[in-house]
């Protein structure tokens, strides 16, 4: 039985300027990634992966589509769209995307890529 389905949105590390990035390589950013999927999954979550190239003007559109095709009951935004300042204007896109197409969905961030089971528990905990 699954607790609620989950939206990882996330920007792909291989086409990913990782230039302050803190999460460090590559792998190491795409092994959190699958961390993260695993442990939602283990959890009981039906997770899905929305990766999004940096430089895409279409990937507010690719989260909007994936929001209108499922309802999902958490949303959890990757650190690197959020903590790198080149991305701003791209994480507030996300953000309104997600207030504006599926109101009542909540809202997480994980602080790593494996991190992301452990936001979801902290809005259970809200």
């Amino acid at each position: 039985m699954t607790k609620g389905s989950v939206l990882f949105v996330g920007l792909d590390p291989r086409l990913m300027n990782l230039e302050g990035a803190p999460a460090g390589t590559a792998d190491t950013i795409q092994q959190g990634v699958d961390r993260s999927m695993s442990e939602l999954a283990e959890a009981g979550y039906m997770a899905t992966y929305c990766s999004l190239a940096e430089d895409d003007p279409h990937a507010e559109r690719a989260v909007r589509v994936a929001l209108s095709e499922h309802p999902f009951a958490y949303v959890v935004i990757g650190a690197g769209l959020r903590l790198l300042p080149r991305h701003t204007i791209l994480f507030e896109a996300l953000v309104a995307a997600v207030i504006e197409t599926a109101s009542g969905t909540r809202l997480a961030f994980n602080a790593t890529p494996g991190d992301a089971a452990d936001a979801v528990r902290r809005q259970l905990e809200r």
